[in-house]
């Protein structure tokens, strides 16, 4: 019997000139258009999700399926490696000094949205089962464009950023357990299970407990002790970070937590023990590499300018754009939108000002920054710095456990705008929904919440990086008139 040989090995065929064409005029135009939109509004990755649109299925179909499904599978990565580089910008203490007000923020941005959406049923004439699946996949925050926002503008570290951060991650792992919720509504008839709830939200838990003793339990045995001159070089740093960030990610995977929650913890693990190391490392003077240096050193160019862009790439693949102009569906989409942009922007509550409230608390005026005269805000770029001093007093000024009241709607504003975005999540409980039938008797539902999860997640950014380019004017100015009194921002924007 002849072998063939074509499924014995991969046959190499010299690609043709279209191709090479395609595929590299697809990685320098996500480059070049995320560029000069952050240059002017701190939201290049709508112009990556649209070149998607128009590079991939939905439009133009320059790039073959087998092409987009690798663009996918890489960009996933991507977004792992994003948010653990936002956990590695994630200090314990004000993490841990602005978690209610995180809970608060996510859990308003979970059941507003949820709520609205069964206007859905006399709008549409759908089923509560249908509202409800809707509902849910608008409930979830994009954890990728969050990070991407927050990097953009310069505010990752600031206390708004903290906050943002850890109400997105509560979103994440909600919007996990939405799926699963789905999947079972979908296949076993409308019927719940409670391994399909419990699963998620265990798994997640017990990630979390492991994390906070396996980091006690590393501290006690070698907190304080010399591990080694090898231990210590960036090249031991380097295969250490990545085997755990690689083991936290399939162990999440296997329990049925999210991946990108324990892509997070790890980050933040990380910080961690570089906050514990900081000290003795800085009294014996030695210039030990941290897991920022070695994410920027290593990880952040490929990440930064291809894997990155791929995710938000992918996220216009899966929009159905020739399908959603039909003249009911466009109205009725942006009805949707309209209340799904509110059920996230109403988050913003909870960063109001509150003149009496703050007057009555603040007796004393709370110092959040060093006694050196006030800075203006400096725009960042994605990458984050190597350097580390500084970093203790930051961190403590970030977790004063009762900060002012904000004077102005800025962060208010800012905060429910970032939360607008989605994404990943609410794309994927769309698909699963529409594969599990849910959909089927609403066909028209379907491409309404299409409409709703696109456009959200490009009003999002383009409203946050409008508001981002008026506070840093408006910052440019009181320094410009001396400097003198509170920043734009107050105490939320510590760390700018």
């Amino acid at each position: 019997m002849a072998v063939d040989d074509s499924s014995q090995a991969l046959p190499f065929h010299e690609p043709t000139v279209v191709t090479i064409l395609t595929q590299s005029s697809f990685i320098l135009l996500l480059n070049i258009i995320n560029h000069l939109l952050d240059s002017f509004t701190y939201c290049g990755l709508i112009g990556q999700v649209l070149l998607g649109v128009l590079w991939g299925t939905p439009l133009g179909g320059l790039l073959e399926r087998a092409v987009e499904t690798t663009i996918v599978q890489l960009g996933y990565i991507g977004l792992i490696l994003l948010v653990y580089e936002g956990g590695l910008g994630t200090s314990l203490r004000p993490l841990i000094s602005n978690l209610f007000l995180s809970i608060f923020v996510a859990l308003t941005g979970i059941c507003v949205p949820v709520a609205l959406s069964f206007v859905l049923r006399p709008l549409t004439a759908t089923t509560y089962l249908q509202c409800f699946v809707s509902g849910a996949a608008l409930s979830a925050t994009s954890l990728g464009t969050t990070f991407t926002i927050l990097s953009s503008a310069g505010f990752a570290n600031t206390r708004l950023g903290i906050v943002l951060t850890s109400a997105a991650m509560i979103d994440d792992v909600v919007g996990l357990v939405m799926v699963q919720v789905v999947t079972s509504l979908g296949g076993r008839g409308g019927k719940i299970s409670a391994e399909a709830i419990g699963r998620p939200v265990g798994a997640s838990v017990g990630l979390l407990v492991a994390v906070i003793v396996g980091g006690w339990g590393f501290k006690k045995a070698f907190a304080g002790q010399k591990l080694g001159v090898i231990m210590q070089g960036k090249e031991a740093k380097v295969v250490m970070q990545t085997l755990l960030l690689i083991a936290s990610v399939v162990a999440a995977s296997y329990a049925g937590a999210s991946v990108l929650f324990a892509a997070f913890l790890t980050g933040a693990a990380v910080r961690w023990w570089d906050d514990v190391e900081r000290p003795q490392g800085t009294a014996e003077g030695k210039n030990t590499w941290t897991g920022v240096d070695v994410f920027t050193r290593y990880y952040h160019p490929v990440n930064q300018r291809l894997l990155v862009p791929f995710f938000f790439a992918s996220i216009g693949f899966s929009i159905p754009i020739t399908q959603m102009f039909k003249g009911s569906t466009m109205w009725k989409g942006l009805v949707y939108t309209l209340l799904m942009f509110l059920g996230k922007f109403v988050t913003g509550i909870w960063l109001l000002p509150v003149p009496a409230a703050s007057r009555a608390r603040n007796t004393k005026k709370p110092e959040f920054t060093s006694s050196s005269p006030p800075q203006p805000m400096k725009k960042q770029s994605s990458q984050p710095s190597p350097a580390t001093q500084g970093l203790a007093e930051q961190d403590a000024a970030m977790a004063e456990p009762v900060p002012k009241s904000p004077k102005s709607l800025y962060p208010s504003a800012i905060l429910g705008l970032a939360m607008v975005a989605r994404g990943e999540i609410a794309f994927l409980i769309i698909s699963i929904a529409q594969a599990e039938g849910i959909f089927t008797s609403a066909k028209e539902l379907y491409l309404i919440v299409v409409w709703a999860a696109m456009l959200c997640t490009i009003a999002g950014p383009i409203g946050m990086g409008w508001l981002v380019r008026r506070v840093k004017e408006l910052e440019k100015k009181r320094v410009d008139a001396g400097g003198a009194g509170e920043g734009v921002l107050g105490a939320w924007g510590v760390g700018s």
